[in-house]
């Protein structure tokens, strides 16, 4: 394969990558460009593993900036609430519940009274509630079990597919 070729697969590889980034992909779109590919399987296969790499590459990228992201909001939110601590004391610092800036009104209110819990074990029985029962879920393994025994489990079947491994 010459240099010209390879900028020709290059860029259809990347079209089919476009494709299948589509929220919805048009399979048969895909299918066509795939069957279009003159190239013998081995070289398809391998330029769509490659695709498959490059894609992983990039959503793990992605996931990476997000997360950082994530820690960055994270430590905006603990300067946020330093802050605002800061504001709090100097009020009360000075005797001061209100004051009015050229562009803020700041002001110290009241909460309500709320209930603080020192001891969980002490509270009398009274005053404990008790959270709903989650809703039984099926135990696959033991209906794979059955399953695979040759019993008739209403409701499942037995399933077997496929699994791709690119090394």
């Amino acid at each position: 394969m010459n240099i010209f070729e390879a900028f020709e697969v290059a860029a259809e590889i990347r079209a089919i990558g476009e494709q299948l980034r589509a929220e919805q992909p048009d399979q048969q779109a895909v299918d066509d460009t795939l069957e279009g590919l003159a190239w013998p399987l081995d070289e398809k296969l391998e330029s769509l593993a490659k695709l498959r790499r490059m894609l992983a590459g990039a959503r793990d990228a992605k996931l990476e900036r997000a997360e950082n992201l994530c820690e960055q909001a994270a430590r905006d939110d603990a300067a946020i609430e330093r802050v605002e601590h800061l504001i709090q004391a100097l009020l009360q610092t000075s005797g001061r519940d209100r004051a009015h800036t050229g562009l803020f009104s700041i002001a110290l209110y009241r909460k309500p009274a709320v209930a603080a819990i020192d001891d969980p074990d002490h509270i009398p029985q009274i005053y404990l509630r008790s959270p709903p029962l989650p809703p039984p879920v099926p135990d696959k393994k033991a209906i794979l079990v059955a399953l695979r025994a040759g019993e008739k489990v209403p409701g499942a079947h037995l399933e077997e597919g496929v699994r791709l491994s690119i090394k």
